[in-house]
């Protein structure tokens, strides 16, 4: 089997958590007019609680190797592509920007269990903090339509396959 069921059933719960990201957080950029700021958060919340899980789930050493490049000789690994240690890097610095900035934003709105603390920062030093978070958002936006692209094209069935169905062990 290519993935534990912990690790499909993280990748689909964060895809579905990032999708609904997506649409609360620019949905309202589109005039769409709904109360998306707590959902938005909410799901924020549960974004930065799975990610949480899956590092603890997945941090051990030879784990690691696979999925980043922490060897010069280990570019072409066995089991992940330099594409797909990239795009894992890629998504993690991203989810840790928006997160970051996301719960920075969540002191100067008015979203469920956190007081507004305005004051925290200056009026520029805010416009930074939603900057970065909305450029994050951009770029993770982009990042997914990328990797469903990739991932749906027909000679890559194999990876799309390895997260949707179990595979016997092979003896």
């Amino acid at each position: 089997m290519r993935h534990r069921t912990i690790d499909k059933l993280y990748h689909w719960a964060n895809a579905l958590i990032i999708l609904i990201l997506i649409f609360t957080g620019f949905l309202p950029k589109l005039g769409v007019d709904f109360d998306w700021l707590n959902l938005h958060w909410i799901f924020g919340v549960s974004l930065i609680l799975i990610t949480v899980f899956h590092i603890l789930t997945s941090t051990n050493r030879d784990k690691l190797q696979k999925i980043f490049c922490l060897k010069q000789n280990e570019l072409s690994e066995r089991k992940y592509t330099l594409s797909q240690k990239g795009i894992h890097f890629i998504f993690t610095a991203l989810i840790l920007f928006i997160a970051g900035t996301g719960i920075l934003i969540a002191f100067n709105a008015d979203v469920i269990g956190i007081a507004r603390r305005s004051e925290l920062y200056s009026l520029e030093q805010w416009g930074w903090i939603y900057w970065v978070h909305g450029i994050a958002g951009l770029f993770i936006m982009s990042f997914t339509m990328l990797h469903i692209y990739f991932n749906l094209r027909p000679e890559n069935r194999d990876y799309i396959n390895s997260m949707l169905i179990k595979r016997e062990n092979k003896k």
